[in-house]
């Protein structure tokens, strides 16, 4: 990894530390399902500084209103991107267990199983968006009474594995990381269990707001330090030996690093892991925060190599952005009585990964003066330390908790799929997502979850908490690029005479089968044709060109991934070809051409329709 210029050293980390693990969870033997409710916590946002800030914000909404045009999702973006992702599957995410916010996150293996949390629950599905299981988080470390919330999960995609990382309780005195391992990429298996303590060094402090990410060697689990008196003491990192992990019933080896600096000194606050987009960084790694009361600065920083090395140290460096962004306002709801709205939080980076030299992160901030939140997507050099960035945004509606990962067909592909949550005085809370290209013109947003109703899990007078996070990761092992997402949106429940708006999640799968997408100036394939197409007849026929010499594999697949034959798997010199394919043994329906070449990169995927 490219070290940062300028980039000075501030923290070198503790001594080598061990934690034993404390247990196994095996979900096959599990006897039931722990039913424990997540209650409102807003600890964290209880900032008299940023207190001040939110209050005058919300003023604005008085104050210069805009015009009265609602939400209008069609002139915030570019209209000249001729595809986006489409969505595969939708199925209903974790249950709502009457706490809030809901803190999605989601994560999928290669072979297509899926990962989902929210708070307080868990849920596995198959392949097929089948839920297998379900479960509480305590489920997990056998402990019902425990105040578990704030969940993440990532996926290795070298070492097959997930990981699952939670917190359990708030006060100093009984914070606890919880870190889980599984045995295999099949999550029904067994999961090894480790806690590591919340009150870092015993400063007193309780541990939130957890960020992960996966290097080639290494686990690094960020958060943010409290007083139990709810004061702010900046963040920490452990940097974790994911092996020892894997193994499960030895030690578990870790590093901390503490009192992490800006370059002015000023303490850090939401450091995000900045994990690679599709495969694995490394050695070290990077992190990115914003300012959280707004600024128009960007820290970068670095830990510059993997734990075993002996030789990492963390490193951070200050740069300046060409926009300025703020805290924006809460955010307002179709329906809502006595002006209740929902709480935007502040200006955290929500979403980062990286690819070649540049991380890519995203965040929602007020950047129009105008009180609504926007989204914002920036683009690092990690050489030239130069930053870009474009925004999306509507008129009177705030756009909130982006997340971002990678849908392009390989490391030279720089598209982009995102996920974000959409309120306005004229709409409910709902779910969106939308593609971004590499030149940052945004695809039309499309609506993965409309809301019906207000959030009032609070009472009547008093603001809902609108999310912290929400969920989306790369799915690697699909026929087509695709990005698995976890988010939420508002659902109307009737109780006698009553009706409640409450917290409900949507997992889908987007798939980015788009043959125009940006073309890669190192591989052999320039275009490829299938006609007839659709076709009615016994055979139609697939015609691409190639450049110069280079192995070429062309599979046929079904909608939900399925590998039905193979059409070619040969080095092929430069020149044109013809395939001829048989059509009469497919069933009338959707069909996918994979084109990958010797390092399963896919070069081109055509989609072919039978109609007979």
């Amino acid at each position: 990894m490219d070290i940062l210029p300028g980039a000075k050293t501030v923290c070198v980390g503790s001594e080598i530390l061990y934690s034993e693990s404390i247990q196994v969870f095996d979900p096959k033997n599990d006897s039931g399902v722990w039913n424990v409710a997540i209650v409102q916590r807003n600890l964290e946002e209880e900032d008299p500084e940023l207190e001040k800030v939110i209050a005058k914000r919300k003023k604005l909404i008085a104050q210069n209103p805009g015009p009265d045009m609602g939400i209008d999702l069609n002139t915030s973006y570019k209209t000249n991107v001729a595809s986006t992702a489409s969505i595969e599957s939708d199925v209903d995410g974790c249950t709502y267990d009457g706490g809030s916010p809901s803190d999605n996150t989601v994560a999928v293996s290669r072979a297509g199983f899926v990962v989902a949390a929210a708070n307080s629950t868990v849920n596995f599905y198959d392949k097929s968006n089948t839920r297998i299981k379900t479960y509480t988080l305590p489920a997990f470390t056998m402990d019902g009474s425990a105040f578990s919330y704030d969940p993440k999960v990532i996926y290795d995609w070298v070492y097959d594995r997930f990981i699952l990382v939670f917190l359990q309780g708030k006060t100093a005195s009984t914070s606890k990381v919880v870190i889980c391992f599984s045995t295999s990429g099949d999550p029904t298996g067994k999961w090894f269990i480790y806690h590591l303590s919340g009150n870092v060094n015993n400063q007193g402090i309780w541990f939130d707001f957890p960020n992960i990410a996966v290097s080639e060697n290494d686990l690094f689990v960020c958060g943010n330090k409290f007083t139990d008196a709810g004061a702010s003491k900046g963040s920490v990192i452990f940097q974790i030996v994911k092996q020892t992990g894997y193994k499960g019933g030895g030690n578990l080896k870790y590093k901390i690093y503490d009192t992490l600096e800006t370059v002015f000194q000023d303490p850090l606050f939401s450091l995000y892991p900045v994990g690679h987009g599709q495969s694995l960084s490394g050695p070290g790694m990077y992190f990115v925060n914003s300012i959280k009361g707004g600024g128009n600065e960007i820290d970068i920083s670095q830990i510059t190599d993997s734990l075993n090395s002996g030789k990492a140290v963390f490193k951070v460096t200050q740069y300046n952005t060409s926009f300025n962004y703020s805290v924006p306002m809460q955010a307002l709801m179709l329906g809502s009585p006595n002006a209740k709205q929902l709480i935007n939080n502040d200006c955290r980076i929500l979403g980062a990964f990286t690819l070649k030299n540049y991380i890519f992160f995203c965040f929602h901030a007020d950047i129009y003066t105008n009180g609504y939140a926007s989204l914002l997507l920036c683009r690092f050099n990690t050489k030239t330390g130069k930053i870009d960035s474009s925004s999306l945004s509507g008129y009177q509606a705030s756009f909130g908790f982006p997340n971002i990962a990678s849908i392009g067909y390989g490391d030279w592909d720089n598209t982009i799929a995102m996920t974000f949550l959409v309120s306005s005085k004229k709409m409910y809370p709902s779910a969106y997502y939308t593609t971004i290209e590499q030149d940052f013109t945004w695809a039309p947003p499309t609506l993965i979850k409309s809301g019906n109703w207000y959030y009032n899990s609070q009472g009547s007078q008093t603001d809902e908490r609108w999310g912290d996070y929400t969920g989306i990761c790369r799915w690697n092992g699909n026929y087509c690029p695709a990005v698995v997402t976890h988010t939420s949106y508002a659902l109307k429940r009737v109780q006698g005479a009553s009706v409640f708006g409450d917290y409900a999640n949507r997992m889908t799968r987007l798939i980015y089968c788009n043959p125009n997408s940006i073309e890669n100036p190192i591989e052999p394939l320039l275009n490829a044709t299938i006609y007839p197409n659709p076709v009615n007849l016994e055979y139609t026929h697939l015609d691409f060109s190639i450049r110069h010499t280079g192995k070429i594999k062309i599979d046929v697949y079904d909608t939900e991934g399925k590998w039905l034959k193979t059409l070619s798997n040969a080095t092929l010199p430069e020149g044109k070809y013809s395939f001829m394919i048989e059509t009469s043994n497919l069933a009338n329906g959707i069909y996918y051409i994979h084109i990958v070449n010797e390092k399963q990169q896919n070069l081109n995927t055509q989609k072919l329709v039978v109609a007979k």
